[in-house]
């Protein structure tokens, strides 16, 4: 499948540094709703979800339930490319890693990752020329976000799930490779200046 349907995306690179986001709108863009309809048939209920740099939309449609991530114009092709591979990378087809092959006896816990949804044309990631945005549509996971869980009920069965699961992440990922993967990134406690 296509990573972008956009003909220019390889050369379509912002700084991105400034991820901060636009105050998400509070009707579904006419532009959107119409490029969900023409490029991947789909058209349903929308309902806003929060987001660090993303505006991000639920669509619950006959098809069923996905997100709708618009992406920031602060966020350059690369670094969607990323994310992109990095999300079909932890797909269940292709995530037998080297450490799950060496141990079968402690297998790492299953991930729910979100299904990407191709556009009619295959592409998995659709530059909107109206918007001047990159979109991509997922599956949409149903569940409680930790945010929305109350600190009393954040017990330690729940932090030690949280737990597995980011383990279970990197150590997939471990074996993921791309040329953006490296890039200066503000979270990563590896990059901190020691004091």
């Amino acid at each position: 499948m296509n990573t972008s349907s956009h003909p220019v995306a390889q050369n379509a690179e912002v700084n991105g540094k400034d991820h901060a986001a636009a105050a998400m709108p509070t009707t579904v863009p006419v532009a959107l709703i119409e490029l969900l309809a023409t490029q991947w048939q789909l058209s349903g209920n929308w309902q806003p979800l929060a987001g660090y740099s993303d505006q991000n939309w639920r669509l619950s449609s006959p098809q069923g339930d996905f997100v709708v991530k618009v992406a920031s114009a602060a966020t350059g092709f690369a670094e969607l490319d990323l994310q992109v591979q990095a999300q079909q990378f932890l797909q269940p087809a292709t995530t037998t890693t080297t450490a799950q092959r060496r141990s079968q006896d402690s297998p790492l816990p299953a991930l729910q990752v979100p299904a990407l949804q191709p556009t009619q044309a295959g592409a998995l990631l659709h530059y909107c020329e109206t918007l001047q945005r990159f979109v991509r549509v997922q599956q949409y996971l149903t569940g409680t976000p930790c945010a929305a869980i109350a600190k009393a009920a954040q017990d330690e069965s729940l932090l030690q799930q949280l737990g597995e699961q980011v383990g279970a992440l990197s150590a997939r990922l471990s074996e993921f490779n791309h040329p953006y993967a490296s890039r200066p990134l503000e979270w990563d406690l590896l990059q901190a200046p020691l004091r």
